[in-house]
């Protein structure tokens, strides 16, 4: 588990064009909103209330989706 700001987080997707594959588990934030053209596969783990906020997620190459809602 780790901490990070938005603007941290989309520096660290952006600049590894290898990482094809990501998980993200129950995010604790007040908007999520990010580009990842090389992110092929994306697993959401998320708390059913935190979709009150806004998220904008932008995978162009998107292949597949995993959404799991925890309560």
């Amino acid at each position: 588990d780790m901490d990070i700001y938005e603007e941290t987080f989309q520096k660290l997707i952006c600049g590894c064009p290898s990482l094809e594959e990501l998980r993200i588990v129950e995010p604790i934030i007040n908007k999520l909103r990010f580009t990842a053209p090389n992110i092929r596969n994306l697993s959401l783990v998320y708390v059913e209330h935190s979709f009150d906020v806004p998220w904008s997620l932008d995978f162009p190459n998107l292949k597949s989706l995993d959404l799991e809602t925890r309560h």
